[in-house]
């Protein structure tokens, strides 16, 4: 399998892809080649929040908290049942990136 450039040899080769960047056109998200599941989980880098203390703070606890929302209910998935059925599981993940804290 081909692998992204920016991805280590050592690492193993991937069946599925979740890119939780917020923007492709000011991201670099790594490309995985060959039959990986792709999905998006958007979520605002809170870096880039420009404000006081108080708002920079609540920009990274709104990123923290829509993540762990969204690995929570990934980690709900009944991922036994999914596993032979691709566009199941694609729509799951699919959803899951809209889910809000």
């Amino acid at each position: 399998m081909a692998r992204s450039p920016c991805t280590p040899a050592w690492a193993p080769a991937a069946a599925n892809a979740l890119h939780v960047c917020a923007s492709a056109a000011g991201e670099t998200c790594p490309a995985y080649l060959g039959p990986v599941l792709r999905t998006h989980w958007g979520v605002e880098d809170p870096s880039h929040v420009v404000g006081t203390e108080e708002e920079i703070g609540a920009a990274f606890e709104k990123a923290y908290a829509i993540l762990s929302a969204r690995i929570e209910a990934f980690l709900a998935l009944p991922l036994d049942k999914l596993k032979n059925d691709r566009a199941r599981l694609k729509a799951e993940l699919d959803r899951i990136g809209t889910v809000q804290a």
